[in-house]
């Protein structure tokens, strides 16, 4: 019959395109019932002298002259049952039965609202240029903290740090030193002959001056690792570091 045969067609194309085990094993069923529902619905053209020709393709002129079995209902059962061999006659493997369940989408970290931007680790000498040392600093929300940690393999060096914390109460980079109105690290770098500004709670940007210890460094060998963790007003915070080598 012409229907059940484009149908078939139909079920091959579909098959061939993408896959006939896996559409087979997966939809196999839903295909049957689509077959006979489909048919089954669809008007009847027949008599003595055509062919059941459903969905009006009928090459007869007289009106359909169906009994009370209607050649339409015998094209689905053809169709559905060529299907079900087909159902039943595939080779499935069991990786296509126990299909691995779709990969969720890795969730988008979200936008911080910090910039922390420092140089790239660097070798430092007497001559460096102080500006190249600059960390700078952007909160949308407003800066709350900026913690300065260093640490060194130089033993020279963390005696140095150590001195500072007992001149300065305030000033411990061994164990972090908070920038944020920090009028002592001011005291300090005017002491060292150098200037610095520090920023205050709600500030919007702020630059640390790493460069302004590049003089102090010169002349300590070794690995100085500086660690800074920014905090702003609502509580998010962005880290760094900045390894500087002085040979």
């Amino acid at each position: 019959m012409k229907v059940a045969k484009l149908i078939a067609k139909i079920v091959v194309a579909l098959a061939a395109i993408a896959g006939a085990v896996y559409v087979i094993a997966t939809y196999g069923n839903q295909i049957v019932a689509w077959c006979k529902k489909v048919l089954a619905s669809l008007p009847c053209c027949c008599n003595d002298e055509c062919e059941c020709c459903c969905g009006g393709d009928c090459d007869c002129d007289e009106e359909c002259c169906c009994g009370e079995e209607c050649c339409c209902e015998e094209a689905a059962e053809e169709v559905a049952e060529a299907v079900e061999e087909i159902v039943e006659e595939a080779p499935v493997e069991e990786s296509v039965l126990a299909a691995e369940p779709e990969e969720e989408p890795e969730e988008e970290e979200p936008v911080s609202n910090i910039s922390l931007r420092l140089p790239k680790d660097m070798t430092v000498t007497i001559n460096t240029d102080p500006s190249l040392g600059n960390a700078l600093i952007e909160c949308a929300n407003g800066i709350q903290s900026i913690k300065v940690t260093i640490n060194s393999d130089s033993q020279e060096m963390m005696n140095s740090l150590a001195t500072m914390s007992q001149n300065y109460t305030d000033v411990d980079f061994i164990n972090g030193t908070e920038v944020v109105d920090n009028s002592e690290l001011v005291d300090l770098f005017t002491e060292l002959g150098q200037q610095l500004a520090v920023p205050t709670v709600g500030d919007k940007s702020y630059t640390f001056p790493i460069g302004n210890f590049f003089s102090l460094l010169a002349y300590l060998p070794g690995h100085h690792t500086f660690d800074m963790v920014v905090t702003d007003a609502n509580g998010e915070t962005k880290s760094g570091k900045l390894v500087l080598t002085v040979e």
